[in-house]
């Protein structure tokens, strides 16, 4: 009688540590996105690089689509460009379309970020076409970039990624000072193949002088743990709009 009951205690004991553990990291998280999605909507890197992870293997993570996605014509303008891409992901808070956004720094086209969505709202500046004929020849040099990213990820090289990728967050553009966000909500859970996720929905308000604008700001973020601290992979974003 008195093993059943200690085995009961161990066992209320070990679940009760289990649940805590859940909450405390959701807890964390939820901090983590919370000051990151602030920093990241006021161009912030230097505060927004501290909750992003470190280490180049955990950059960009597993491999998110269940085969092989089509990719579209380049869009460029200037030094950005924006490959859409439709492809099935194994899990459906994922959109099965985004656009692989990138940049071009010394003269050379790097991946940005992966953003999955069905639409963005214009507000976000993302090329929407080919603008001069300097863009449109660019165009095959892009492309040729994201099928590198692409497969290299799919193999999971590490050190093509790299190679292929802008370190967007070690510059310092101009802070936007006239953005603030509340009504912050957030969800936490797994994608489909183990990775923390965080969804959340909050809003930003852009002022410009005596105007004016509010929007919302909803998408999910995956997170790794790093040194028992849990980091935001900036590489990839879902927007839901």
């Amino acid at each position: 009688m008195r093993r059943r009951i200690f085995i009961a205690a161990v066992m209320a004991c070990a679940l009760f540590m289990t649940a805590f553990s859940a909450y405390a990291n959701e807890k964390e998280q939820q901090q983590v996105v919370q000051e990151y999605l602030r920093a990241y909507a006021r161009n912030e890197n230097a505060k927004m690089k501290q909750y992003l992870v470190q280490q180049d293997a955990n950059q960009f993570g597993p491999y998110p689509f269940t085969g092989t996605p089509v990719l579209q014509r380049p869009k460029v303008d200037d030094n950005q460009a924006l490959i859409e891409f439709s492809g099935k992901v194994g899990d459906s808070k994922f959109p099965d379309k985004g656009g692989i956004l990138c940049y071009k720094r010394d003269g050379v086209w790097l991946v940005r970020q992966v953003l999955f969505y069905e639409k963005v709202p214009g507000i976000f500046n993302l090329p929407k076409k080919s603008v001069t004929e300097a863009d449109r020849k660019s165009e095959p040099t892009v492309a040729n970039l994201g099928e590198r990213f692409m497969n290299a990820w799919r193999r999971g090289d590490t050190e093509t990624l790299l190679k292929n990728w802008h370190r967007w967050m070690d510059r310092q553009g101009s802070i936007n000072n006239g953005i603030s966000m509340s009504n912050y909500q957030f969800t936490g859970g797994k994608t489909g193949w183990g990775d923390a996720y965080g969804a959340y929905q909050t809003k930003l308000t852009y002022k410009w002088g005596v105007l004016s604008y509010t929007m919302k700001f909803n998408g999910g973020l995956m997170l790794a743990q790093e040194n028992g601290t849990w980091k935001i992979r900036g590489n990839i974003m879902v927007l839901n709009f």
